[in-house]
């Protein structure tokens, strides 16, 4: 049908009504109004220079995520901020798109960098994570970036909380703190310092994959069993403490990798082997076979 490659890591709509979806072979758009009856192809690949042309990652996929080298062109995270610019995540940095032209960042931009950071390095994973705060400021991280970087719209800074080496941010919560994670923990970050969750009473999570803040003000947190039997699972957070949800309380799988609450307030749970669930409070309901 057109899509540049069926390995989709990321996809959001924009401002427009447009979806967009990063793939392992570059970026794809998709109008829903123009596709309508159409018989021809429906996707338009978005032509950026060194991003698209390569699909060397098909024939790697089966053992991609351990291999040394990852996809040349895969792109792993959208954003289109509040100024309807976009920011594309990729294995070879960052690139931004302002609705005319692609520009790889820190590349002739005039972006001020302290940091000694290098990001468009392309031998990583590259930038997996990319967020916008309240004040409009751009975070991003991944397992090619070394700590958290946060881009002001001129000058550039990097965090690296308790050493970390590298560090994904999450979501801004209510209060505009930065909540960021790894395989080892998750951070909070509230303007002045960063403060390791991963000490809290009632956390043992040690691979945090994805989080939110309810409706309520409730953080939400999803980690994968990894290589630790008594982490994993969903985790909630009141401010002060955890509450941890596995198998054993009606959750599908405890290896969680997204979450997401809809308009009544349910919560619901993606997690490995296909296993979906959805949490109302009080029971989990299964959505797989």
């Amino acid at each position: 049908d057109g899509l540049s490659s069926n390995f989709i890591f990321s996809m959001i709509e924009d401002n427009t009504g447009m979806l967009w979806f990063g793939t392992a072979d570059g970026i794809s758009c998709y109008d829903p109004v123009a596709s309508q009856g159409s018989a021809g192809k429906k996707f338009t690949t978005i032509p950026i220079i060194s991003i698209t042309g390569n699909n060397a990652y098909r024939k790697t996929m089966p053992d991609a995520f351990g291999s040394p080298q990852p996809p040349e062109n895969a792109v792993w995270t959208i954003l289109q901020d509040k100024k309807g610019i976009f920011w594309f995540g990729t294995t070879k940095g960052i690139y931004r798109y302002d609705g005319i032209s692609y520009r790889h960042f820190l590349e002739d931009d005039g972006v001020i960098n302290n940091t000694g950071v290098i990001i468009n390095k392309g031998n990583a994973f590259g930038v997996e994570h990319i967020l916008e705060d309240k004040n409009g400021n751009i975070w991003f991280g991944g397992r090619g970036t070394e700590g958290i970087l946060c881009f002001d719209g001129k000058n550039l800074t990097s965090f690296k909380p308790d050493g970390t080496h590298w560090l994904c941010p999450l979501f801004s919560d209510r209060s505009g703190n930065i909540w960021c994670m790894n395989w080892w923990g998750v951070w909070s970050y509230d303007g002045k310092t960063f403060d390791n969750l991963t000490k809290k009473d009632g956390y043992k999570g040690s691979y945090t994959t994805c989080g939110i803040e309810d409706k309520n003000g409730t953080i939400w947190l999803g980690t994968d069993v990894g290589n630790d039997s008594e982490g994993g699972g969903l985790y909630r957070f009141d401010g002060k403490s955890f509450s941890h949800f596995t198998t054993k309380d009606g959750l599908i799988h405890n290896s969680v990798w997204s979450v997401v609450e809809d308009r009544l307030g349910n919560l619901w749970i993606g997690t490995r082997n296909t296993g979906l669930c959805r949490y109302d409070g009080k029971t989990f309901t299964y959505y797989s076979e």
